[in-house]
């Protein structure tokens, strides 16, 4: 099963133009790719050695003599306007005034990449210093596109008409989507192909998750408790969140099991789906949906699929988003009798697609098509796990497999 792939820069609209206005920041899971990228685009623009990680005494010892001590190594490498990248800069304690200091000062000579955690996509949340310095792109788990090998980063799908038109012009990968689905989405063990490494990374993963992620983000001291809250999640996925069953399995106040669900999302570990109300007769409006960052924890089939279907859309609407290509938000729809659509997709403030995910490719449920039109007559997509599937089974809807239709999303 072992697969070479290379996350494309591109992917992350690292544009030159971009680049010389803003530093680039880089934030996302752990293990997902950041520093990769970063050092990628430091190999395309022949400036490697021009890569500061704050983790190595001897970078940290340079730092103390001289704040600015890379501005020798710029010299140095005689390049045009050079790239450099700070890794694990946030973890200083006074990393964003040196950041904004550097900016200030430089940002006319060299480009600069920042990557680190969930403690550079807290910025946006708050009145920083950093503001209207920088552009935020999320690297997260690897999606189908960029595992087959199969980039359109110039694809526009303006239209449902055009999807449709795109997708009849697309081979499917299902034997990618198969590999995705059991090994999940994260670069090291999607890249080894064995299911046991899988096994032994997740197990080390969730544990600096907590260990070492959860403790240096926040103050939370029952760290053994959060971790019990974990290992309950996976069977909640899809469905309503009720922390008030959460507080009954864990016997823990409904304050401390929101904080704790809160700073597992600041680590990328889990997210939220807000259910969407406007124009829905009797919507449901309170509880959110919880899904995972890392799919392949699911044992069932089912479960799992939805979650990384739902993961997909994610990752796709952060991607739109962060090149600039418009508002896009993911929401699901859930009404008072119990029906819903797994997810809504919401572009520049208007329902743009409504859908479900399946394990099979059955006939689309007719309470999408009556949520479909009383959000103004928008598209259904119903995406299965069946390969094979591509079906329109009216002008504005279709059932197509996802090892297709992840293949027109980035």
């Amino acid at each position: 099963m072992s697969h070479a792939f290379h996350r494309l820069i591109s992917h992350y609209a690292f544009r030159e133009d971009w680049l010389k206005k803003k530093m680039v920041f880089l934030a996302g899971p752990r293990q997902a790719g950041k520093t990769f990228v970063a050092q990628q685009y430091l190999a395309a623009h022949s400036s490697p050695q021009l890569y500061y990680n704050w983790d190595l005494p001897e970078v940290a010892q340079r730092f103390r003599e001289n704040p600015v001590f890379f501005e020798s190594d710029v010299r140095i490498s005689m390049l045009k306007r050079p790239t450099l990248v700070f890794d694990e800069i946030h973890k200083r304690t006074r990393w964003k005034n040196e950041l904004k200091a550097v900016y200030d000062r430089s940002i006319r000579d060299f480009n600069l990449i920042v990557t680190g955690s969930a403690r550079l996509d807290l910025l946006r949340q708050s009145g920083e210093s950093l503001a209207g310095r920088y552009f935020l792109f999320r690297v997260l788990p690897i999606g189908l596109q960029e595992y087959a090998g199969q980039i359109d980063f110039q694809c526009r799908l303006d239209g449902f008409k055009d999807l449709i038109h795109h997708l009849s012009a697309i081979k499917p990968a299902p034997k990618a989507l198969t590999d995705l689905l059991v090994l999940g989405g994260f670069p090291d063990p999607l890249a080894m192909g064995s299911l046991d490494y899988r096994r032994k990374w997740s197990a080390d993963y969730q544990r600096l998750l907590f260990r070492e992620d959860l403790r240096d983000l926040s103050r939370i001291q029952e760290i053994d408790r959060v971790e019990t809250l974990w290992s309950l999640l996976p069977e909640r996925v899809g469905s309503p969140l009720s922390i008030r069953s959460l507080q009954e399995d864990l016997s823990a106040s409904h304050e401390a099991i929101r904080t704790w669900l809160l700073n597992l999302e600041k680590l990328y570990s889990i997210f939220l789906l807000r259910p969407f109300s406007k124009k829905i007769s009797r919507a449901v409006k309170k509880e959110k949906k919880l899904y995972l960052m890392d799919w392949a924890l699911h044992k069932d089939e089912a479960k799992r699929f939805e979650n990384f279907v739902i993961s997909s859309l994610f990752r796709s609407v952060a991607v739109w988003n962060d090149s600039g290509q418009g508002e896009f938000e993911l929401y699901f729809a859930r009404n008072a009798l119990g029906q819903e659509a797994d997810f809504l997709l919401i572009r520049d403030g208007k329902p743009w697609i409504l859908g479900d995910a399946k394990l099979s490719g059955k006939a689309i449920d007719a309470h999408l098509y009556r949520m479909a039109e009383q959000l103004g007559g928008v598209p259904v997509i119903q995406v299965v796990a069946e390969p094979g599937i591509f079906q329109a089974p009216t002008p504005k809807s279709l059932i197509v497999s996802a090892d297709r239709l992840f293949l027109a999303f980035p």
